[in-house]
């Protein structure tokens, strides 16, 4: 029973989709043809024209509705990331930056209220985003049945189902590889450690975008969790992360291999952690003969693929310019890579991780 229900809230979104994507294809393709263009191609630019804005729109308010309940909570504004831009809280003001994640088309990222063994709030936080969608598609269905302007009732029939599809597979507990606000909720609610691990995650976050260094993040921050899980993955991956700062590669190593066991934990985590454990397989090899031998097994047609996806991420870069002076050297490929990674220096908006990326390069580069 419980398998023929994880299938089905797993199919859910699918389901849901179709559904409304029926209802907005009738309504907006055939009877579109019917009243707006006589031609086809009209037709088409304008649903797809509307789906875009449409889309826009709920991804602009979905990450608002976190901030909105996020300050209601007790949070503080940290950044808010539309695409890849992002604006981004300093202690000396509000600074443009630009940052994107594969597979998100937005985020709101805040510092979380004071932890009281387990207790702040996080539920009106993780549902600020469908609320406002739930919203937006009932302000969406009032100007509907006001308007008589076929244009705009046709586009809101597409604006009102894409915001009730973003409310509704956010708010319904699913996990598609990463889970969900729905999903947040009911595993914080059921968790302390993963209620501590969150609040951890954001506060540490917080650290580091102000400037703190990978090595210096505090102890609290590092220890080992009774269990993995994707809310408390964060403590040993900041270990790693330390660890592989201060120079004790063979620490980080084991730790990093060890962790690669966990990809169900890891997630998105999994090639971004895969960068730093072949980054420490390269400075442990004392064989650069045979070093080549030992990292392009690694490298496989999956690894390329995503590595396109997760070009500008700093770890990325930088293990392509070790890769290219210790492994395949080629000088040419190496300062590509190089001028890569000080672009993204210049515009990522956390700035303890270009630090810390900075001193990484520099240290393997003596």
């Amino acid at each position: 029973m419980k398998k023929i229900k994880k299938i089905f809230l797993s199919a859910l979104p699918i389901i849901i989709g179709v559904g409304i994507g029926f209802l907005g294809s009738y309504f907006g393709i055939y009877k579109a043809f019917e009243v707006l263009f006589d031609n086809i191609f009209y037709n088409i630019v304008f649903l797809v024209l509307s789906l875009a804005v449409s889309v826009l729109i709920a991804i602009l308010f979905h990450e608002l509705g976190h901030l909105i309940a996020g300050l209601l909570s007790g949070y503080g504004f940290l950044s808010y990331r539309v695409g890849s831009f992002v604006l981004v809280k300093y202690s000396t003001g509000y600074e443009l930056k630009r940052y994107s994640i594969p597979g998100t088309a937005g985020q709101c990222l805040m510092t979380p209220p004071k932890y009281n063994n387990g207790n702040f709030p996080f539920i009106l936080y993780n549902s600020g985003g469908w609320i406002m969608n739930l919203v937006l598609g009932g302000i969406g269905i009032l100007i509907y049945t006001l308007s008589e302007n076929p244009f705009l009732r046709y586009f809101l029939i597409i604006f009102i189902a894409i915001q009730i599809l973003a409310a509704l597979s956010n708010a319904i507990p699913l996990s598609m590889g990463v889970p969900n606000d729905g999903k947040n909720i009911q595993i914080l609610k059921n968790n302390l450690e993963a209620r501590e691990g969150f609040w951890s995650m954001l506060q540490v976050n917080a650290l580091l975008t102000e400037g703190m260094e990978y090595k210096d993040i505090p102890e609290k921050y590092l220890k080992d969790p009774k269990e993995l899980t994707i809310l408390t993955i964060y403590y040993p991956l900041y270990r790693a992360m330390a660890l592989l700062q201060r120079g004790e590669y063979e620490q980080a190593y084991e730790l990093q291999k060890e962790l690669m066991k966990h990809p169900e934990a890891l997630t998105i985590n999994e090639i971004i952690l895969r960068y730093d454990l072949l980054t420490t397989k390269i400075l442990l090899s004392d064989d650069q003969e045979n070093l080549k031998t030992e990292i392009d097994p690694y490298l496989t047609k999956e690894f390329y693929k995503m590595d396109k996806i997760f070009k500008s991420f700093l770890n990325r870069n930088r293990f392509w310019i070790l890769y290219y002076k210790y492994v395949e050297i080629d000088p040419k490929k190496e300062e590509e890579y190089q001028k890569n990674f000080n672009k993204i220096c210049e515009t990522n908006p956390n700035k303890g991780e270009n630090i810390s990326e900075r001193k990484i390069l520099e240290k393997t580069m003596k």
